[in-house]
């Protein structure tokens, strides 16, 4: 916070071994000040921004918050990003009217996503998921304190799932951390979608497989969603979306170890364990 001047620190936002952020206020105007304190984070940082000055210059209105300011030095990033006023996606309750407008900017944001031109001649979709799943091992300390068999069988549904599927060669650009924190609504039900550094290019269904957690919460906005999502994109099979929340919960799992440390996490390795026995079964719903 050194790097800049004549400001005062409103909240203090989140601090975590990887970045730090505040609210802060320069002037009369309020800015969220992100200090990036690993070289890992630093360069998914400056790959979204990369990523977000290419999309806003043929997409002026594109729903992000790119940064006003970017220092960046040996020892660390900071970037500035004007403050927008808002709730996050699970901050607000909504009634019928605004739940399927809010729905619809969600779509539209979606759709957005695919009319974005980005590179992906060279991307075959299964392989990178093969990939990405054979790096997740789960920690040995995970099968002393859950059921082994249980373990044994989630990973062996992922694995089986992913040797039989054909997936569609046509890929997107995709959020991949499209959680019901990272979308803001605001006022007049417009949204704004934060923290692009994991975006990828994948299938378009991976963004949702990320938004289950908040459909299984509010199972109403999650129907009146996918209603709009198939008149704009048409029918999918829903056992390729169970897989890939199956991929994120195996990905959450294998950072037990490090998560568990975390109150917050506790409550959703509780929940996740409990899918964990269920989701490999036919019929398994994601949401009620």
């Amino acid at each position: 916070m050194s790097e800049l001047k004549n400001f005062s620190v409103l909240t203090t936002i989140k601090k975590s071994a990887l970045l730090n952020v505040y609210l802060v206020e320069i002037g009369e105007e309020k800015f969220v000040v992100k200090e990036i304190l690993t070289s890992e984070a630093r360069q998914r940082m400056l790959r979204a921004q990369k990523l977000l000055d290419n999309i806003t210059k043929s997409f002026p209105n594109f729903p992000c918050v790119r940064a006003e300011k970017l220092i960046d030095s040996p020892e660390k990033v900071v970037y500035i990003e004007r403050f927008i006023n808002g709730n996050c996606l699970s901050e607000k309750t909504f009634c019928a009217k605004d739940i399927k407008i809010v729905c619809e900017n969600l779509v539209n944001y979606l759709r957005l996503l695919r009319d974005i031109d980005v590179d992906r001649a060279h991307v075959d979709w299964k392989d990178f998921l093969a990939k990405y799943v054979a790096t997740k091992t789960l920690p040995p300390s995970l099968f002393k304190v859950y059921e082994p068999t249980a373990l044994n069988r989630f990973l062996t549904y992922i694995q089986n799932f992913l040797d039989k599927i054909i997936f569609k060669k046509e890929t997107h650009l995709v959020h991949n951390d499209l959680n019901a924190e990272n979308i803001l609504v605001q006022q007049d039900l417009k949204i704004c979608v934060l923290d692009y550094e994991w975006w990828i290019i994948g299938d378009p269904l991976k963004d949702l497989s990320k938004m289950i957690w908040y459909f299984r919460r509010f199972p109403q906005f999650g129907n009146i969603f996918l209603e709009i999502y198939r008149d704009a994109f048409g029918d999918f099979d829903e056992n390729i979306l169970k897989f890939y929340f199956a991929v994120d919960i195996l990905n959450h799992l294998s950072q037990y170890e490090i998560l568990i440390c975390s109150s917050t996490w506790k409550a959703y390795f509780k929940q996740e364990l409990e899918i964990v026995c269920d989701i490999w079964r036919e019929g398994f719903c994601l949401w009620h």
